[in-house]
């Protein structure tokens, strides 16, 4: 049989974990779901309902799909943004069957009442059509299926919708040595060369502790090679990639350096409203894919008064003016 060629996708099915045991991080949390797992199996239960809290990209939603491949149950995954009234909540629970797992990501973003009906189904297996009428309400028997969902902001969920989860899973950033692991398993099992295995490394530093970035980083690095008709990967390759996304020492891009030169010219603190009208980005946006890290890395601080930038901000900007001028 011929060998396959090696793919062009990080995030090829065939390069992702099959089994728990083959996952990177979050050590923690996966151990806590092996004893669910194992004393689901034991019980002959379903999975525990189950919910995923921690910061975007750090595999919450990879962790689910493996979760329901060791059960040997399907995966129903929705976007809480995609549920937007209580009949569309009703569909959704509709579709799993027994033992099958019911996906919510960023569950605490629907609304009140669609997190109502959501937990009174959890709490009885059961739907309620209908109002208020006992004569005419229907009750649709669910099937007796798991729900986990992910948050980045658990704190924004109605207190019995919460309380009905029976297994908190709280994600935390990567650490550099395991993002190494991860791309290394990655690229292996893609069938990537690499001129230096340091260069896995060299992608850790600059992804934040997000294994999302880090594979987006490796996919670049990979194009950049192959658009000089290279196989194998290099550090050249890498540094012609970080200078074109622009990423400096810390990965930090043009947008986060934007947002630190707007802090660095006041006297006095700026206003989320504010920044986020300067950097045409929502405020929103702006707290969630760009503060967090900066905080995270103390290059600012915050107040009721508003964002200032600390003197380590202004050091790694007055360090990285280079980086924003090669990158244009």
């Amino acid at each position: 049989m011929p060998e396959q060629p090696p793919s062009n996708e990080v995030n090829d099915p065939s390069s992702t974990p099959s089994v728990i045991e083959q996952f990177i991080g979050q050590r923690q949390v996966v151990q806590r779901i092996q004893v669910a797992l194992n004393a689901a199996w034991q019980d002959g239960v379903r999975f525990p309902h189950s919910i995923m809290v921690g910061p975007p990209g750090v595999g919450k939603t990879e962790l689910c799909h493996l979760i329901s491949k060791e059960m040997g149950a399907e995966m129903f995954e929705q976007l809480a943004q995609n549920i937007r009234s209580i009949e569309q909540m009703r569909g959704f629970l509709m579709e799993p069957g027994d033992r099958d797992i019911a996906f919510i990501d960023e569950v605490h973003e629907l609304k009140p009442d669609v997190q109502v009906t959501l937990y009174r189904a959890m709490e009885n297996g059961k739907l309620f059509l209908g109002g208020t009428d006992a004569k005419r309400k229907r009750v649709l028997e669910m099937a007796n299926l798991t729900l986990v969902a992910a948050s980045t902001n658990p704190e924004k969920l109605l207190k019995p919708l919460r309380d009905r989860f029976k297994l908190v899973l709280q994600f935390d950033y990567y650490t550099n040595e395991e993002l190494t692991v991860m791309l290394s398993q990655r690229a292996t099992k893609l069938g990537w060369q690499m001129e230096d295995a340091g260069l896995f490394n060299r992608i850790a530093q600059r992804s934040r502790g997000t294994p999302r970035i880090a594979l987006r980083i490796l996919e670049e690095v990979r194009r950049v090679a192959r658009s000089q008709g290279d196989t194998v990967l290099t550090i050249e390759h890498f540094d012609a990639a970080c200078r074109l996304e622009g990423l400096d020492a810390l990965g930090l891009g043009p947008i986060e350096r934007k947002y630190l030169r707007i802090l660095a010219q006041p006297a006095e603190p700026v206003r989320l409203n504010v920044l986020a009208s300067q950097i045409g980005l929502t405020p929103k946006t702006v707290a969630t894919t760009i503060e967090e890290f900066l905080l995270r890395v103390g290059l600012i601080g915050k107040s009721d008064r508003g964002r200032m930038i600390t003197g380590e901000g202004l050091r790694h900007l007055q360090e990285n003016v280079a980086a924003e001028v090669n990158n244009g």
